[in-house]
């Protein structure tokens, strides 16, 4: 359960990033309640997918993303302003907001980054046993360096270098894909991200995002305390805040008009 009056983990402070993860595969009464605050621009975004089960999902990390966020700044999912950069990076609507986020899915799971006045990228990938990353998307280098890992661990060396290459370009907030080489280095294969070349004040971390995944995420800045692991969201969507359970109240009142006394 993540409300914030009873977990301290959801203040951020300056250095602090925070790392969820969420299924995405829920009973309806689950997906419903995740629907709930959902925009008529959302709800009509995910009408676009032509699969069930591939809007299902999309609406289920778009609901954790609103009840998170919501958590963080004690406001109900419905109220928050959510809109995309123009390269298609969600942000919250407004001046400058010190809440800084980000969000990745694969297959069933989503994962979700949350800093304080520093951008960061996240990505998550499945894997599956299969070659995930075509040849011709690594460089001669990357490739030389797989070559050297055993046959049976490349598939999540590859996934290590594309999902740094994702976060990277995500925490950026550009499309312009070939500026995370720079970043991307021969330790990323080696499962090694950590170590990976800094010369842009961009630091990149592996954690631990579930059995069958590799996730990454890439903070802006140095001296980020980054968790080594993602914190499981609870199945069960969080309760409205104390605000928003007020502001509630305040409205049902004014509805219903002044409290009225029944005199035995």
């Amino acid at each position: 359960m993540v409300v914030p009056e009873a977990d301290p983990g959801l203040r951020l402070g300056p250095a602090a990033v925070h790392l969820w993860r969420a299924p995405l595969d829920l009973d309806s009464e689950t997906r419903r309640r995740l629907r709930e605050p959902l925009t008529p621009d959302e709800t009509e975004r995910a009408q676009r997918f032509a699969f069930d089960r591939d809007r299902d999902r999309w609406v289920a990390a778009r609901g954790w993303l609103r009840h998170l966020l919501g958590a963080y700044l004690d406001l109900d999912p419905a109220e928050l302003r959510l809109h995309a950069s123009e390269s298609g990076k969600p942000e919250l609507a407004g001046v400058d907001h010190w809440l800084r986020f980000n969000v990745s899915h694969s297959a069933d799971l989503a994962v979700f980054a949350v800093a304080r006045d520093r951008e960061v990228g996240v990505d998550v990938e499945r894997i599956d046993g299969h070659d995930p990353v075509p040849r011709r998307f690594l460089t001669d280098a990357e490739q030389a360096a797989l070559a050297r890992i055993a046959p049976a661990e490349r598939p999540g060396a590859a996934l290590r270098c594309w999902t740094a290459r994702e976060a990277y370009v995500k925490a950026l907030g550009s499309g312009l894909r070939g500026t995370a080489q720079e970043l991307v280095t021969a330790a990323t294969l080696l499962g090694k991200p950590d170590e990976g070349r800094d010369s842009t004040a961009w630091t990149l971390h592996a954690f631990d995002a579930g059995p069958g995944y590799v996730a990454t995420i890439v903070v802006q800045g140095t001296g980020a305390d980054v968790p080594v692991a993602a914190r499981p969201v609870s199945v069960r969507p969080p309760e409205p805040s104390l605000r928003a359970r007020f502001r509630a109240d305040d409205a049902r009142r004014r509805r219903s008009g002044p409290l009225r006394v029944r005199c035995a």
